[in-house]
């Protein structure tokens, strides 16, 4: 499920400038949309993975919060300090801005720099607050539930009813329902599966609800419609995606996949692969000004889905190799 997140953000990112300019009524743009509009869960599925790997992995029961933080300050925090600082040089050498410290900082800290990277802000906040999270995963199921179905009211309100607030995106409670959820998967593992196998009904029900608001939301973009309240049905389709995502990915033995082997080297390279690959697309843009949409959608398409996902996978292998060493040493 993580290389499948994974490779649906690259495609949401490569595809922005085909939506965006391609005739609205014909067919390559509505093709686009909608596989654009189904790939919208990625980011909301990562942080729905993120407590549900966390939680179901077998650990010991002592938690010490510094080493906690001190894992995902190196982890998480430092590659993204990287990268915020190889994009920032990148667009100080195309002449967008000069440096500056405070504005620097300010990207650190919100996440704004480049679009794709306020996941990292998200997931930060919510890892900061990993007791409270331990604290509800030792909760009985029954008051966990409950508190997860809360949460979804919580996250409307934080990204629906405050629309003059900049950093809304960007604020942990406007995702806290699907963290929740992660939570609720990870420590009841094997009964949210079991659970989500027996309940395929409400799969059904969610693909039709998904397949509806996708209608109405290629119409509304055509000015054909207006759809009210779409925001909030896009969080109940963000939803319904996760689930149809999830129960594929539990219901096909790794046996049975081909490349299962390259499948677990994205896994592994799979964060390496989220914060660079914007960086190509620019490059890319950058050195074909003159290229139709088409031709550059297919350049976006092959070059982004290979070049960075391969320096990844090669640099986590050597990191791999290096850390063996200095372990063997």
């Amino acid at each position: 499920m993580t290389v499948v997140l994974a490779l649906m953000v690259i495609y949401i990112h490569v595809a922005s400038r085909a939506v965006g300019g391609y005739d609205k009524a014909s067919f390559v743009y509505g093709f686009v949309f909608i596989t654009q509009k189904l790939c919208a869960f990625a980011v909301y599925g990562f942080i729905f993975l993120s407590p549900a790997k966390y939680f179901a992995a077998p650990r010991a029961d002592s938690f010490r919060y510094g080493s906690f933080i001190l894992k995902r300050v190196r982890k998480i925090a430092l590659p993204y300090i990287l990268w915020v600082f190889i994009y920032y040089i990148f667009f100080i050498w195309q002449g967008y801005f000069h440096f500056s410290v405070p504005e620097l900082i300010k990207y650190l800290l919100t996440g704004e720099l480049v679009a794709h990277l306020y996941f990292v802000v998200i997931i930060i906040q919510f890892y900061l607050l990993m007791p409270l999270w331990r604290w509800l995963a030792g909760l009985k199921t029954a008051p966990l539930a409950a508190i997860t179905a809360v949460s979804f009211v919580i996250t409307v309100i934080s990204q629906v009813c405050f629309p003059g607030f900049a950093y809304s995106d960007r604020i942990f409670t406007s995702y806290l329902f699907f963290w929740l959820l992660g939570i609720l998967c990870g420590s009841r593992y094997e009964a949210f599966v079991s659970f989500i196998k027996r309940r395929r009904f409400l799969l059904i029900i969610g693909s039709v609800i998904v397949a509806a608001h996708i209608i109405l939301s290629y119409l509304s973009s055509r000015g054909s419609i207006r759809y009210p309240h779409g925001n909030v049905w896009q969080l109940v389709c963000v939803t319904a995606l996760i689930m149809l995502a999830f129960y594929f990915c539990v219901s096909i033995k790794p046996e049975k996949i081909p490349f299962w082997g390259l499948l677990q080297r994205i896994s592994d390279s799979s964060f390496y692969i989220y914060l660079s690959h914007v960086l190509l697309i620019f490059i890319i843009d950058k050195y074909t000004p003159g290229f139709t949409i088409t031709q550059n959608l297919s350049l976006r398409l092959i070059l982004t889905f290979t070049v960075p996902t391969a320096l990844s996978i090669s640099y986590t292998a050597l990191k791999k190799k290096i850390q063996g060493r200095i372990q063997r040493a």
